[in-house]
């Protein structure tokens, strides 16, 4: 196991699945790979695999890593649930607040829609 990654992975938790193989892991994305999709590094087991993360990807959402999960007792390995985190930067630069400010006019997206009659 490689450190960095086998510390990473240490923090997935099973999923309960029959053998207890499975495992699920957060993992932080921006909003625009979010928007837009991307193909970012997840550390496993095994070590680092890029994962594709589709275009218009919603926080939460669980995309399947096959055979990147806990060992299987008879050989082989469970699948690895890469549950999706959106991350926001905590402080933006002047050029990145007045971009988050133009989508903000220019965008018609509203996540509230359901609250609306």
């Amino acid at each position: 196991m490689a450190g960095r990654s086998a510390r990473a992975f240490r923090k997935a938790r099973s999923t309960g699945s029959a053998c207890g193989c499975a495992a699920k892991a957060g993992v932080p994305v921006s909003p625009w790979e979010a928007a837009l999709g991307a193909q970012v590094e997840v550390p496993t087991l095994e070590g680092r695999v890029t994962m594709k993360v589709p275009p218009g990807s919603k926080g939460g959402q669980k995309l399947r890593l096959a055979g990147k999960g806990l060992p299987k007792p008879g050989g082989g390995a469970g699948d690895l649930y890469a549950v999706l985190d959106i991350a926001v930067p905590g402080t933006l630069t002047e050029r990145e607040k007045k971009l988050f400010e133009e989508l903000r006019e220019t965008s018609r997206f509203d996540p509230r829609t359901r609250f609306n009659p």
